[in-house]
Formats: structure tokens, C-alpha cells, sequence
């Protein structure tokens, strides 16, 4: 496990190719329940605008966390972050509305809300996305 964490920690250069081939090997190598490994592939095949296949990897980490009893927005946050970048924002504020029905009180969740809708255009709805990160500030701050 170790290993793959040093895989996972390589620096994304101008050849891609070379981390990814190596994260792809742990993961194969390792237990099928590190859905950490899934999602950063997900990001090196987004990365290389490999969009499709970044939407398999990260769909492969959410269904795994549903199968392990996990409750983790990170994968529905890269499906959404990956819509967006496609241009289909109305995908991408579904998986971030799953990722907020996963942890209601992480900001920058909202944030990243707030920034498909200015992304989509939607400048009315960016904005009461930025007010309920503050009230997600303050409720996390409580607890």
C-alpha cells in the first residue's frame, strides 16, 4: 500500500502516460477497495481530456463506496468537476447535489456549487450557493 501512495503522489509532468500507467499497476496490485486509487486516475485521464474514461473511473469509486457502506463526495464532486468541464452543467449539479446530500456541512462543496452555476451562466443561483457556504461555515464551526 505503500507503493501506491508513492504512485499516487507523483507529479503530474507533461507526460501523463508514465504516473498513470503506475497508478493503474497498484491499482491492480492492491486490494479493489482503494477508491482513492480510482479517483486519481479518473483526474490523470481528465487531465488528458480523456473525459469519458476520467466519468468511468470515478462512476467505478462512487459504486464502490456505495457497496463498502461509505458516504464519501469526493467521487461525485470529479463527476461533477469533469461534467463541467464538458459543458454539461446540469449533470455536473446533480453530482454535486449527491455529493452535498453526503455532507451537507462542507463549504467548499458549496463553493464548487457556486462555481458550476457561474460556469453554466446561472449567476442568480452562484449566489445563494455562496451564502449557504458561509451558513456551512458557521454550522461546521459549531460542531
Amino acid at each position: 500500500m505503500f507503493a501506491a501512495s508513492r504512485l499516487i503522489s507523483t507529479k503530474c509532468s507533461a507526460n501523463t502516460t508514465s504516473p498513470l500507467n503506475g497508478i493503474k499497476k497498484a491499482s491492480e496490485l492492491t486490494p479493489p477497495n482503494l477508491t482513492f486509487l480510482y479517483n486519481r486516475i479518473g483526474v490523470l485521464y481528465r487531465h488528458l481530456r480523456q473525459y469519458e474514461t476520467a466519468l468511468e473511473y470515478f462512476a467505478k469509486a462512487a459504486n464502490l463506496n456505495n457497496q463498502l457502506g461509505l458516504a464519501d463526495p469526493i467521487p461525485y464532486m470529479a463527476i461533477a468537476n469533469t461534467y463541467i468541464r464538458m459543458g454539461e452543467a446540469m449533470a455536473a449539479s446533480r453530482n454535486a447535489y449527491r455529493a452535498l446530500e453526503i455532507n451537507p456541512y462542507n463549504a467548499d462543496t458549496y463553493g464548487q456549487v457556486g462555481v458550476i452555476y457561474y460556469r453554466a451562466r446561472n449567476y442568480e443561483g452562484a449566489n445563494p450557493d455562496a451564502a449557504l457556504r458561509c451558513d456551512g461555515l458557521r454550522r461546521a464551526a459549531k460542531l
